[in-house]
């Protein structure tokens, strides 16, 4: 079982690792499939990297949880552990408040304007 190679630097990689998609023969999603997700999802990579594992689940949950034929035979993932991993996912998510200032005892913007020498703007 061969492993992609992948580049962190590349959106579709990064969704990769994120997902746990990495399995060269067999990628659960095709790379236009996580761009869909990616642009679905305004462009962030943790939510279209939940979006695309919460899509990778449910067609694990609706597969055979493994299969055999003759002397071949093969295990699916187990969906505990992806799940473990969408939570992880969903913790990435910033919450970042953006700061507001509601007053200001700033009367002028001179001492900006002298850091940058405009001492014409006084």
């Amino acid at each position: 079982m061969a492993t992609m190679n992948l580049d962190p630097n590349n959106v579709v990689d990064q969704m990769r690792l994120n997902t746990g998609d990495f399995i060269e023969d067999e990628p659960f999603l095709q790379d236009d499939v996580y761009l869909w997700y990616l642009q679905e999802n305004g462009n962030s990579v943790i939510d279209g990297s939940i979006a695309a594992l919460e899509s990778i689940i449910s067609y694990i949950a609706l597969s055979p949880s493994s299969w055999e034929i003759g002397d071949a035979s093969e295990d699916r993932p187990s969906i505990q552990s992806l799940e473990a991993r969408l939570v992880k996912l969903r913790a990435k998510r910033s919450n970042a408040k953006v700061p507001v200032v509601i007053k200001s005892d700033r009367k002028n913007w001179d001492d900006i304007n002298c850091l940058f020498n405009n001492d014409s703007l006084k």
